[in-house]
């Protein structure tokens, strides 16, 4: 990797933690706004949350960073930037070797393994690709969507929030 490549990957990694803490900032705010307006209530924080409240508190924040019309043009470019990270942290780790031989052979783009199909991804991948997947996770769209309505990877999401500190 060179040292523009890496310099990117360090700015796109900044600035993904700084979305995340703004976007865990928020989290904890409407949680002790929602303890503090029912005080006989057992605190429920951010999860009492309707379908629809989830999506307009994920759109407000996708939209400090990015354009888009619907929840879902926003989660797209936002997916978009973070698959870009992990292509530039992976391909960091296994210096370059993200495809399998009959991969380059066909010319396959291997950024495109971030953001297609799983079962594409794993045919083409080299092992050193997989073995980085093993390691630190492969996320499709649907989970990242899930993750910023706050649905089930909450565990998950919480791991990588402390990392980040």
């Amino acid at each position: 990797m060179n040292a523009d490549t890496a310099a990117l990957a360090d700015a796109l990694r900044d600035e993904l933690r700084a979305a995340l803490e703004i976007h865990l900032e928020a989290i904890v705010a409407a949680a002790l706004a929602r303890i503090e307006d029912k005080p006989d209530d057992p605190p429920t924080g951010y999860d009492d949350r309707t379908d629809e409240q989830r999506r307009e508190d994920a759109i407000q924040w996708l939209r400090l960073t990015f354009t888009g019309r619907s929840f879902e043009a926003l989660a797209r470019a936002s997916y978009t930037e973070r698959a870009t990270a992990d292509y530039l942290d992976a391909e960091n780790a296994t210096h370059g070797h993200l495809l399998n031989p009959a991969a380059r052979a066909r010319g396959i783009d291997p950024n495109s393994l971030f953001t297609g199909p799983q079962t594409r991804a794993h045919k083409w991948a080299s092992p050193e690709l997989m073995q980085w997947w093993t390691e630190h996770g492969r996320l499709t769209f649907e989970e990242h969507c899930a993750e910023l309505l706050g649905y089930g990877q909450t565990a998950h999401t919480l791991r990588t929030l402390r990392a980040l500190r």
